[in-house]
């Protein structure tokens, strides 16, 4: 992963809160960033390269505020748990926004936990706490510095993968498939393009628009 930015000079427009703590948070992994996939070599080189189809927010060292906050008011759309039907996105929270006259969804993947008592259709206020950031997917804590896995023992990749779609699905939001583990699947957290063309929209010019 590459350092892309630092939100230090990061300028989010007053309507919308940041979804983590902007002081203590950088961006490990930024929108449309390619990434060749560890479990896949093709002869075709192009066809496994994938692209992160949301931004992934993780903590500095000296973080202490571990929240997870709404980005704007509206209902919870989806409320998924770590487990089976996660696709590796573990606990994760979808909430509906009416924003400029448009539908938009925000997702709040990969985390530790989801706040005591939310549930699909609750009201959720901007800049409510929603969860804590986490490690989670396919039913663990399965996101580890280095190999990946629920059996390691390799410190946690704590952070809040996030997303904004035009849809409240855990896939791509326009059909898309990715080439993982030697065969085209359908897109969780990454296109075979610019996500762009599938249906997301980037979310740090999302926040920073007026």
């Amino acid at each position: 992963m590459i350092i892309f930015l630092t939100l230090d000079n990061f300028e989010i427009n007053d309507k919308f809160p940041s979804p983590v703590n902007k002081d203590e948070y950088w961006i490990r992994q930024r929108f449309n960033s390619p990434l060749r996939s560890r479990y896949t070599r093709s002869a075709d080189r192009k066809i496994d390269y994938i692209q992160h189809a949301g931004i992934d927010l993780a903590p500095n060292p000296n973080a202490k505020d571990f929240n997870v906050y709404s980005i704007y008011n509206r209902k919870i759309v989806k409320i998924v748990k770590n487990g089976g039907d996660d696709h590796g996105l573990g606990n994760l929270i979808i909430i509906g926004h009416d924003i400029n006259n448009s539908k938009i969804y925000s997702l709040y993947a990969r985390l530790r936990k989801i706040r005591d008592g939310l549930k699909e259709g609750d009201y959720i206020k901007k800049g409510e706490i929603i969860g804590e950031i986490g490690a989670t997917g396919y039913g663990c804590n399965y996101w580890r510095i280095g190999e990946d896995g629920c059996d390691k023992l390799s410190r946690l990749d704590t952070y809040l993968h996030f997303e904004i779609k035009i849809l409240s699905k855990l896939e791509s939001p326009l059909d898309a498939k990715c080439f993982v583990n030697n065969s085209f699947k359908n897109c969780y957290g990454y296109t075979p393009d610019n996500p762009e063309k599938y249906g997301y929209i980037n979310p740090l010019k999302f926040l920073s628009s007026e």
